[in-house]
C-alpha cells in the first residue's frame, strides 16, 4: 500500500485515532468486485444486443438498483420494467457474490484492528441486503459492522449525502467525528459536503477516477496493509 500525501493531506494513519466512526463503501472499496459486476453488465446486455458502454459502469457505480434500472431503460430504450430488470441482476449476481467475491488485501485485519481500538463501523452501500449479507458473512467481517445502510433504505442514491448521515446517526456520532471511505468521486464529493472527512481508494477497477479522487479525498490509499 502508498498512502499519498499531496499538499492537503497529513498520515492517515497518525490521523485514526481521531476517528469515532468509520463508514465502509462496499463494491469496489472493500470488497474486490469489479469482475462480477461487469460479468453481470457484460451478461444482461449482451443477452439484448448491445455491448456495454466504457461509461456504463461508472454512471451507475453511485446509484441505487432502482436508480440504475431507471437509468438503464432510459439509455438503451428498454421496454422492460426496473423490478424485472433489477431481479434478473439479483439473479446473476447472487451466486457470484456467495462464492467469488474476497475482500481486498488487508481489508479485514484493518476492520478488526478498529474493532479492538472500540471504533464503531458502518456499510453504506447501493447494493441489496441480499447479496451483501452473504458476502460479508463469507469474508468472516459481518459481525464487526455496527450498522450496515443501503440507498434503497434512504430513498436516494450516493449523490445525496443521505446514507452517509443515515450511517452516523445510527452510530450516534457527528459527521466530523466519522471518515467515509469510497471509490467514486461522486460519492466523495457528496460525503465531503455533509461534513465527513474522506478516504479516495485507488484499485485497478477504477483507475480513470483516480486523478479526480486525489483532487477531492482528504485522504488517498491503494490498499490496507499498512493501515
Amino acid at each position: 500500500m502508498k498512502l499519498h500525501t499531496p499538499a492537503k493531506q497529513t498520515d492517515l494513519k497518525a490521523k485514526i485515532a481521531s476517528f469515532k466512526g468509520y463508514i465502509f463503501d462496499l463494491d469496489g472499496t472493500l470488497l474486490d468486485s469489479f469482475g462480477v459486476w461487469n460479468t453481470v453488465d457484460t451478461l444482461f446486455l449482451n443477452k439484448r444486443g448491445f455491448e456495454v458502454p466504457s461509461d456504463y459502469g461508472r454512471e451507475i457505480s453511485a446509484m441505487g438498483f432502482d436508480a440504475a434500472a431507471e437509468y438503464t431503460i432510459r439509455r438503451f430504450g428498454f421496454k422492460e420494467e426496473k423490478e424485472d430488470i433489477i431481479k434478473e441482476w439479483n439473479s446473476i449476481a447472487i451466486s457470484l457474490f456467495e462464492s467469488e467475491v474476497k475482500l481486498f488485501d488487508g481489508a479485514r485485519d484493518f476492520l478488526l484492528r478498529l474493532k479492538k481500538l472500540d471504533k464503531k463501523l458502518a456499510v453504506a452501500t447501493a447494493s441489496h441486503t441480499e447479496l451483501l449479507a452473504p458476502c460479508l458473512i463469507n469474508n468472516g467481517v459481518y459481525e464487526l459492522f455496527d450498522k450496515i445502510v443501503t440507498v434503497n433504505e434512504v430513498g436516494c442514491g450516493k449523490d445525496s449525502p443521505e446514507i452517509y448521515l443515515s450511517c452516523a446517526e445510527r452510530m450516534e456520532l457527528a459527521p466530523c467525528d466519522c471518515v467515509v471511505f469510497e471509490d467514486v468521486p461522486k460519492a466523495v464529493e457528496s460525503a465531503k459536503s455533509a461534513g465527513f472527512k474522506t478516504v479516495g481508494f485507488l484499485s485497478y477497477g477504477n483507475e480513470s477516477d483516480h486523478a479526480e479522487l486525489k483532487r477531492l479525498s482528504d485522504y488517498i490509499i491503494e490498499g490496507y496493509d499498512e493501515l
